[in-house]
């Protein structure tokens, strides 16, 4: 008697079927050695892109201190003839000015200035205005520090020279620890330091105060 078949036309278990079986293996083990292939490189792979980023990072950090060592480095962003307008605390109303202006990468925070004008209660009858060669502003602190051939001029018409000032935007407050002298519808005066207060009408000086009192022409 002959074995059963599957389709009744021969038997089960042929050569045909012999080959797939063969051919289903040849395929699993090839699958099975391309995933172990990849099991092993994919690792290595990940360690090479680390190592590139790694390297990347690094090349990127020693150019910027190289750059950095430049007296005119770190220097990402330059402006010409900027404006920044804000308030003080008194709702004084201000604006700085300059030739240009440059900000540090190294304080992002810190822009200098070349040829800075300060302006308090800007469009007033109170203005006060301040012109220096060189002037650094921190936007963090809102402190404004003004160096070299300072000119103060306000509508009264006052004018002093010092060489240094700091300028605090937010209270609208100006002080110099350098002498400073001036002339002005009374007269003249110099000392040692001074102060700039509610908001531009007080004038504060300090140390080895000298003055002239003019008496006005009849």
């Amino acid at each position: 008697m002959s074995s059963p078949t599957a389709d009744g036309f021969g038997p089960i278990g042929g050569e045909g079927d012999v080959a797939r079986r063969k051919i289903s293996y040849a395929n699993w083990r090839r699958r099975s050695q391309q995933i172990h292939l990849y099991r092993r490189a994919l690792p290595v792979l990940i360690g090479v892109i680390l190592v590139i980023l790694a390297g990347f990072v690094l090349y990127n950090t020693i150019a910027w201190r190289f750059a950095g060592s430049d007296g005119a480095a770190g220097v990402s962003i330059r402006m010409v003839n900027p404006k920044f307008y804000g308030r003080s605390s008194d709702n004084s109303p201000y604006l700085i000015s300059a030739a240009s202006a440059a900000r540090s990468e190294r304080d992002f925070k810190r822009v200098e200035l070349d040829k800075p004008v300060f302006t308090l209660n800007l469009d007033t009858p109170i203005q006060t205005r301040i012109q220096s060669a060189q002037g650094t502003y921190r936007e963090d602190t809102r402190i404004l520090r003004l160096e070299k051939d300072i000119v103060v001029e306000d509508k009264r018409g006052y004018t002093f020279k010092t060489q240094r000032a700091v300028v605090d935007t937010k209270s609208g407050a100006i002080k110099g620890e350098s002498p400073i002298e001036g002339v002005g519808p009374l007269g003249r005066i110099a000392a040692s330091s001074y102060a700039v207060t509610e908001g531009g009408v007080r004038i504060i000086f300090r140390g080895d105060v000298r003055t002239r009192i003019d008496r006005p022409a009849r």
